[in-house]
């Protein structure tokens, strides 16, 4: 019997840990996402502001619906409509870009977006019900980083639309990161749970 719990709660532990990882690693790429879209469809500032706009009040509007849909389904079932709205939202911008339709991309977003506030409405019980255990599940949301994979930080169009965007004017290091990650894992971090940390140099303030 004991064994079977434990098996449970490792598995509870894995699953809401890339959850959180899924929409932390997800909300970073919007930054990136709206220098890409400005260029591909050739738009002004403000027109590619859209696409972040497009995100983020899905926020608003979807919060609530995500907690009758939990309180109706149950977590599982929820995180599993979560995760397709995702993957339509994915292939919604897809066929989007293909087609340079730039109000489909703008409605993939949503439907993205959608997703990943459904998952947040859901996943958030499981850290709870973790909490008991002593598991605290937490998820950090970089905006760029200077790293060797990250193109988008090595273009002068890419650098000068996140300093135009952050508060700190600057383009964040990997030890920038290094230090969030080592404080959450600490003991000095007992308190924190079920939080997503917005590590961007106060991107968007």
């Amino acid at each position: 019997m004991n064994q079977k719990t434990s098996t449970g709660v490792t598995g509870a532990y894995a699953l809401v840990t890339c959850l959180f990882f899924a929409w932390g690693f997800i909300t970073s790429l919007v930054d990136p996402l709206v220098a890409a879209v400005k260029g591909i469809f050739h738009l002004s500032d403000v027109e590619a502001q859209l696409s972040a706009s497009a995100f983020f009040i899905a926020y608003g509007v979807m919060s609530l619906p995500g907690a009758v849909l939990l309180r109706r389904a149950q977590s599982v079932p929820t995180v599993l409509i979560s995760l397709a709205l995702m993957v339509a939202g994915c292939l919604t911008m897809l066929v989007a870009a293909n087609l340079a339709i730039y109000e489909v991309v703008l409605l993939g977003l949503f439907v993205l977006a959608s997703g990943i506030t459904v998952l947040q409405v859901a996943a958030n019980p499981l850290a709870a019900a973790l909490g008991p255990r002593g598991i605290r599940v937490n998820a950090v949301a970089p905006g760029v980083v200077d790293t060797e994979m990250s193109s988008f930080a090595h273009t002068d169009a890419g650098r000068q639309l996140t300093l135009s965007m952050q508060a700190l004017k600057r383009i964040a290091m990997p030890d920038d990161l290094g230090g969030v990650f080592a404080f959450l894992a600490s003991d000095a971090a007992r308190w924190i749970t079920g939080q997503t940390i917005a590590v961007d140099g106060g991107s968007k303030l």
